[in-house]
């Protein structure tokens, strides 16, 4: 690939280090699927540790003197947000966006190939789980020459975007959202989300 770029006359490359619930790399702040590395599935057990291929790239791309920038796609679980939400139910409220029916995205739409909204962007906690994740990658790469800065992947089954603007009408969201604003909001019982 790298010979490729350089004999077409590029100079850079995004490539996509998150994808799909599967990473290049081993991550302490999410897990990674096997959808791009499995051998942990080798009958022989011969390969069962998660290599740091994005580290392979970052290296071929100094040494030709390219720039690499690695992608992440945000539509997957965050293992610490999915601790919390397992451990504690009433303390998660607010992670998922919750329509006017009550539901949460994910409830509504499902999930596709376990992608989907899983957060909602205006609860801090999930702001500060993507940080750590961002934060992993530009503090274990970001000594690379090739490293170009990093791309966070905003397509539709992204939690890093609303999925329409009747999201995030939960308990929680909404309270800091009326504490924010000094207003006084009515309780309105099972009908609130709507």
């Amino acid at each position: 690939m790298v010979e490729y770029l350089r004999h077409a006359g590029y100079s850079a490359a995004v490539i996509p280090a998150m994808c799909e619930g599967s990473l290049l790399y081993p991550s302490h702040v999410t897990e990674s699927t096997p959808n791009y590395d499995n051998g942990i599935f080798f009958e022989t057990a011969q390969d069962p540790v998660q290599k740091d291929a994005l580290e392979l790239f970052f290296r071929l791309f100094d040494r030709a003197g390219l720039e690499l920038i690695p992608s992440l796609q945000l539509a997957t679980p965050l293992t610490e947000l999915e601790q919390l939400r397992l451990n504690d139910p009433a303390a998660a409220v607010g992670l998922e966006p919750i329509g006017p029916d009550g539901l949460s995205w994910l409830a509504r739409n499902g999930s596709r190939r376990g992608q989907g909204v899983y957060y909602n962007p205006l609860d801090p906690r999930v702001q500060d789980a993507i940080r750590r994740l961002v934060q992993e990658v530009v503090e274990r790469y970001g000594q690379h020459p090739s490293f170009a800065g990093l791309l966070l992947n905003l397509q539709p089954e992204s939690y890093l975007l609303l999925p329409d603007e009747f999201a995030s009408l939960d308990d929680v969201t909404i309270a800091r959202f009326a504490r924010e604003e000094g207003l006084s909001l009515p309780t309105l019982g099972p009908q609130r989300f709507a």
